[in-house]
């Protein structure tokens, strides 16, 4: 077989970019269904379809709008997806943590296209707490969150974090909302040994980690909140975080591993690039799932 590119569809409702590059050992000419979308209990299963191309084909990506969408939950079929647009299918269903949903995918002459995901019960926050270090280049904050890692199951994780900055009207009153803005996390914790790289996830800064290192016993993960803050004005020396504690899937896992290791390796003329993780069968894309538990801490700083 001759190694060719292929390029994807990127979940929009997840990635900030508009495609992946995806380098798979495959026939010249063959083509796949391409299947993105990510579940979370408190929405409508929703993905994205669209037809894998060559890196020498220069044509816009193509969208299946007729494609025929079949929506399993626990192998029972439930309803066909809608198409919207933009290569979204949308169905009626939230996902429920203990069922599995599979979608079939179905488009003219290609392959059957066949995704399997599930939503992970969530892993409670026990406990965040603040240390702070004076360094050279000034006070290191650092921020632990003790979580509660069930035993006997594999269990993998994303941790991320945003400053929360209150909102005022045009006469300097509070409006009881403010904005969130996702933070580029740091860290020495041994447990991101596999990964170190910020991902971003539905819009949230963040890195990824698995229990393999705690698996059954309370952790508290050791992250970096930096060394600026956005002040506001009711509290002028301090930032209030919000951590956000998502149970991943092992596809999504292996996902953002895979899909980080390929961009290092990519812009690396010495290294082989790294295929990008897919779970689809006979296919290509993610489809995957998340929960997730979020808790506050304010930062004082000493200004």
């Amino acid at each position: 077989m001759k190694k060719i590119s292929i390029i994807i569809s990127a979940i929009l409702i997840i990635f900030s970019s508009c495609e992946t590059i995806l380098d798979i050992d495959l026939p010249e000419g063959d083509k796949h269904i391409v299947i993105s979308g990510i579940m979370t209990p408190d929405s409508i299963i929703k993905v994205q379809v669209s037809k894998s191309k060559s890196v020498l084909d220069t044509a816009s990506i193509k969208y299946m709008s007729t494609a025929k969408l079949k929506l399993y939950e626990d192998d029972v079929f439930k309803q066909y997806m809608e198409y919207t647009q933009n290569g979204f299918f949308i169905s009626t269903i939230i996902p429920q943590n203990d069922k599995e949903y599979k979608i079939t995918a179905d488009y003219g002459e290609l392959k059957t296209a066949t995704a399997k995901s599930n939503v992970p019960h969530i892993v409670n926050i026990l406990d965040i707490s603040k240390t702070q270090v004076t360094t050279t280049n000034g006070t290191e904050n650092h921020i632990k969150i003790k979580i509660d890692d069930p035993a006997g199951t594999e269990n993998y994780y994303f941790i991320a974090m945003k400053s929360l900055v209150y909102e005022y009207d045009e006469n300097g009153n509070p409006t009881g909302k403010y904005f969130e803005y996702s933070k580029y996390l740091s860290s020495k914790d041994p447990v991101f040994r596999n990964g170190f790289m910020n991902f971003n996830l539905n819009g949230m800064d963040g890195l990824v980690f698995s229990d393999e290192s705690f698996n059954g016993l309370d952790y508290s993960l050791d992250i970096t909140a930096g060394y600026t803050y956005t002040p506001d004005k009711e509290f002028d020396n301090s930032t209030l975080y919000k951590i956000y504690l998502l149970s991943v899937t092992k596809d999504l896992y292996y996902y953002i591993l895979s899909f980080n290791n390929n961009q290092v390796t990519t812009n690396d003329p010495f290294s082989q690039p790294v295929k990008v993780y897919t779970n689809i069968e006979n296919g290509l894309g993610i489809f995957t799932a998340y929960d997730f538990v979020s808790d506050t801490i304010r930062i004082e700083y000493p200004y």
